[in-house]
């Protein structure tokens, strides 16, 4: 019996919260971005340029991210720090990368566009507890301070 996306556990063998499985669904249902809408609450996240419009997400530097981590002593000098730099490195997905993805067969298209929703709902995700960590970091009073993501380095429950 295949699993439903609001069963925890299919949700969690997929290595996603039961929440965010029917979040993901109902959008997906309704004809929408299986992303969530960017709200008014001065969410960082690179979602909508200043005109209100999607940003074109090529327009981020991510080597130049990593460049910044890899120069971090905090980073640099842990082996947590080392391993997600590893870890982020192999995950970096280049506009040429599309290129690739472009040439999946036919039969295979629907298939590969399924994970890829799946990774960037996966990668939303963790980007919202790491964006609450930082800000439990910024107000260290509020509950959930020191909190991280679940699947750090080494998880191979994610992508």
């Amino acid at each position: 019996m295949k699993p439903r996306g609001d069963d925890p556990s299919g949700a969690r063998s997929a290595g996603i919260s039961a929440e965010t499985a029917r979040d993901v669904r109902e959008r997906v249902g309704k004809g929408d971005s299986p992303l969530p809408v960017p709200d008014s609450s001065g969410d960082s996240r690179p979602r909508s340029g200043a005109n209100g419009q999607r940003k074109d997400p090529w327009q981020t530097d991510l080597a130049m991210m990593l460049n910044s981590l890899k120069r971090d002593p905090a980073v640099k000098y842990s082996s947590e720090g080392r391993a997600l730099v590893r870890w982020l490195e192999v995950r970096l997905v280049c506009k040429d990368d599309t290129d690739l993805m472009m040439r999946t067969p036919a039969h295979q298209a629907t298939k590969v566009a399924t994970m890829a929703r799946v990774f960037a709902a996966r990668w939303d995700e963790i980007a919202a507890q790491l964006e609450q960590q930082g800000l439990s970091e910024e107000n260290p009073g509020q509950d959930g301070a020191g909190a991280g993501p679940a699947g750090y380095p080494g998880d191979t429950t994610g992508t």
